[in-house]
């Protein structure tokens, strides 16, 4: 069987199946690329490019006389000791009149006062009592008990069985 000028192997048209294929992939891809360039266009119509900017030109720099290293460096510690504030002294808060009176009362922490369980400290218990529950629970259990059973020799080889 000839086809356009070529010789197909075969009767069921697997080669002209094949270029079929080829030929509708080339149209998809063709057409995606149209889309694409499509949309790229619309996008530039909406915001055009802004026009370029003024070159920026280059600052220039007061000119400089030389000055020795000492020299600059007195002016340097003379310009940060004139910008410094003067500092205040600080004075001690007054002390409390009791420890005026009692030295060793001041040095000593208060009393400690015992304090009644509020609301927080009885939910604290009760979520601790339902973790407890959840790993008391036969399955917990059970799992806990196979993977020490892991963990062991086998029962044949431990040391304290009877022979």
């Amino acid at each position: 069987m000839h086809w356009n000028g070529f010789l197909l192997a075969d009767d069921n048209g697997v080669v002209e199946i094949i270029i079929a294929v080829f030929a509708v992939l080339f149209w998809v891809l063709k057409a995606a690329a149209g889309s694409v360039s499509a949309v790229k266009a619309k996008q530039q119509q909406r915001n055009p490019v802004a026009p370029p900017l003024p070159p920026v030109t280059a600052r220039t720099k007061p000119p400089t006389t030389a000055i020795p290293f000492a020299a600059a460096r007195q002016q340097g510690r003379a310009k940060a000791v004139a910008k410094q504030p003067a500092r205040r002294p600080i004075t001690p808060p007054p002390l409390p009149t009791a420890a005026r009176a009692n030295p060793s009362a001041a040095l000593l922490p208060p009393p400690l006062v015992p304090v009644a369980p509020d609301a927080t400290t009885a939910r604290r218990a009760i979520s601790r009592a339902a973790e407890t529950a959840q790993l008391i629970r036969p399955g917990s259990l059970r799992a806990q008990f196979i993977l020490t059973e892991l963990l062991q020799p086998p029962i044949a080889l431990r040391a304290d069985r009877e022979v």
